[in-house]
């Protein structure tokens, strides 16, 4: 629960006890435009792509009315995701560091206790972004940390034989 202590994680890196990079997102303005630059200029190929997600979107960033269309990227050279997404209906009163405007970017990390990690975020100044949603591969929320960018945790089991 948000606000209340949680001993010191003792796997992972750091006091989020991530235990891998997910995924780099980046808003852009025209996701087709965008998926074709990536494909041909770095060879990405398309893992996951939805159009005209809403209501996960709306609870995951808070924001009323958004949409947005999503695709996760495949990296030729390794298993970096890229995530690109264009987002649709965006008020002229949003938070600044919700990363929905084109140009805008977030780090995506697993984590294995959600509430844990986010109470590491909060504890080191920073906050809670929208509420806890939960997507099909686990539950996520997106944080401004206390230095002012956004990251998105994902609760994720660790695989067997990595690390813990």
């Amino acid at each position: 629960m948000l606000g209340e202590p949680h001993p010191p994680p003792t796997d992972g890196a750091g006091t989020t006890a991530a235990w891998r990079w997910h995924h780099a997102g980046f808003a852009v303005d025209d996701l087709d435009a965008a998926i074709a630059f990536h494909r041909a200029s770095f060879g990405f190929e398309v893992a996951f792509e939805v159009r005209g997600l809403t209501d996960l979107i709306r609870q995951v960033t808070g924001v009323p009315g958004l949409s947005v269309d999503i695709a996760q990227l495949a990296d030729p050279n390794g298993d970096t995701v890229f995530e690109l997404l264009c987002f649709h209906d965006v008020p002229a009163d949003v938070d600044p560091a919700l990363p929905v405007r084109p140009g805008m970017a977030h780090a995506a990390f697993s984590v294995e206790d959600l509430d844990a990690a986010l109470a590491a975020v909060v504890a080191e100044g920073g906050s809670l972004l929208g509420s806890i949603t939960t997507f099909a591969e686990g539950r996520g929320v997106y944080c401004r940390t206390g230095v002012g960018t956004v990251v998105e945790l994902l609760e994720q089991p660790r695989p067997r034989g990595q690390g813990a």
